[in-house]
């Protein structure tokens, strides 16, 4: 009987050069016609022919795996099927037959029907399928067993869908006895896993943990960068007591927000910590960061408290970081932020003004004064801030919120703290009945020291008193 050879190689591109290695060779009858199409992902060849049988194979070893009869019609045409992996034919009626292995079970069917192992072992390898999980089992502990633990570290690799990879593995490894001259057990598990796979998160915690302690940041970074090492909190918390910044690329890639905030704000990138957060939704307590970061430096946390108000509205609320500041006490820094959180003078921020200037009143009045001078605020409490400035001694200013003459008399009568010029000025902007009230208590209060005032006082208004005491 005549027959015919499909040879499978693999072509291998080393550049300028190229070399075909020979897989397998299928012997084929000659006088039958076929339409093969292989299958990339699985490494298996469909081969229909023109009467209506299937054809499977191995493209490795050549093996038949299946064959049946799918048609009873001659089939002319047949196309790979990208869905499913397989092969689709038509045949003379118009019936279109698709044809794929069932994934759940080829494994098992290798293993059982055709009595193969090793050829269930590579199909599940390649193809990372399941239904060999005993045979790998049974491979690992065997060479395990005989110190075999680099042919081990490969199976456990190797077994798909990761049925070795467990931390139960990992400590195996890790109570191994390290041979003089070569590398520990768990090194070189770890080594096989870097070189075809990316460590699960187990893994990479497990490999971070040597590494830290000797001081080779530079080849954690190295794998971050490679994609070898799964990112997760724990990694990150784990880095972050040698390395800040690794540590921040690790909350990166495992897209932990409050992790990354926290990470900005002690290395001082404020900027970008608003940037992030809105760029991935994620709304932080800023005043959690806000009163970390003020625990550690101060001129870092009030820079940025004034970042957090840039905003309208603002990230954070105002009086919250003013409370964050006089937790601490820090008067002058409050301030300083208060000043540029309210320069817009806005009515609804009228208690903050009051807060702001009461604090200065009852610690640092000069400042208070000065505040008050510039006229920056309108929208404060004025009769409770009156009332502050006459106990901090701040008489002019107490005299320019009165409105009640019975207040006014109370404080104009210390005239030792207040300027003539000032004071005489003062009584034009009182009523004539207000203005006599305040000569008759000054007077009463003090004569010799009140009396040439109230003299300065009586000429410079003299017009107007006579004619509205006239009227």
């Amino acid at each position: 009987m005549q027959v015919t050879v499909l040879f499978c190689y693999r072509i291998i591109l080393t550049a300028p050069s190229l070399s075909l290695v020979l897989l397998s060779s299928i012997v084929l009858f000659l006088t039958v016609s076929y339409f093969p199409q292989a299958s990339k992902d699985h490494g298996l060849i469909y081969m229909i022919t023109k009467y209506g049988y299937i054809h499977l194979y191995d493209i490795e070893t050549g093996t038949c795996i299946y064959m049946n009869r799918i048609s009873g019609d001659t089939i002319f045409v047949t196309a790979p099927h990208e869905a499913s992996n397989g092969i689709i034919g038509v045949n003379r009626k118009g019936q279109v037959l698709s044809v794929s292995i069932d994934e759940n079970n080829i494994v098992g069917y290798i293993t059982n029907q055709l009595k193969n192992p090793e050829l269930a072992l590579k199909v599940s390898v390649r193809c990372n399928l399941t239904g060999a999980e005993e045979l790998f089992v049974r491979r690992f502990n065997m060479l395990f067993g005989q110190g075999q633990y680099s042919e081990a570290a490969k199976v456990a690799a190797t077994a798909p869908k990761g049925i070795l990879r467990t931390p139960q593995t990992i400590q195996r490894f890790q109570q191994c006895p390290a041979q003089p001259g070569t590398a520990s057990p768990l090194l070189q598990y770890f080594s096989i896993l870097l070189e075809t796979s990316q460590l699960n998160k187990a893994e990479s915690l497990e490999l971070a943990k040597p590494v830290l302690q000797q001081g080779r940041n530079q080849l954690l970074e190295k794998w971050l960068k490679e994609g070898k090492l799964e990112c997760s909190e724990e990694l990150g918390d784990l880095i972050k007591a040698h390395d800040s910044t690794l540590a921040l690329s690790v909350y990166l890639r495992a897209n932990i927000p409050n992790k990354v905030i926290m990470c900005f704000a002690e290395t001082n990138q404020f900027q970008k910590i608003v940037l992030y957060a809105k760029k991935v939704g994620f709304t932080p307590d800023y005043i959690f960061i806000l009163r970390n970061v003020m625990r550690s430096n101060i001129d870092n946390g009030a820079q940025f408290a004034t970042m957090l108000v840039q905003d309208d509205p603002p990230l954070a609320p105002i009086e919250a970081i003013m409370n964050v500041f006089m937790e601490q006490n820090l008067i002058p820094q409050c301030t300083s932020f208060l000043l540029d959180a309210l320069k817009h003078n806005k009515e609804e921020e009228g208690p903050l003004q009051t807060k702001l200037l009461e604090i200065n009143l009852m610690s640092a009045p000069q400042v208070a004064d000065a505040i008050l001078g510039n006229q920056m605020f309108t929208h404060y409490d004025r009769a409770h801030i009156a009332q502050l400035c006459e106990q901090a001694q701040l008489l002019q200013r107490a005299l320019e919120h009165y409105s009640d003459i019975f207040d006014i008399k109370r404080a104009i009568v210390h005239t030792h703290l207040l300027k003539p010029e000032w004071l005489i000025e003062y009584f034009g902007t009182l009523s004539v009945d207000d203005s006599l009230e305040c000569l008759k208590a000054m007077l009463t209060a003090n004569l010799r020291q009140n009396l040439q005032i109230c003299v300065q006082k009586r000429k410079k208004y003299r017009l107007r008193l006579c004619v509205d005491t006239t009227a």
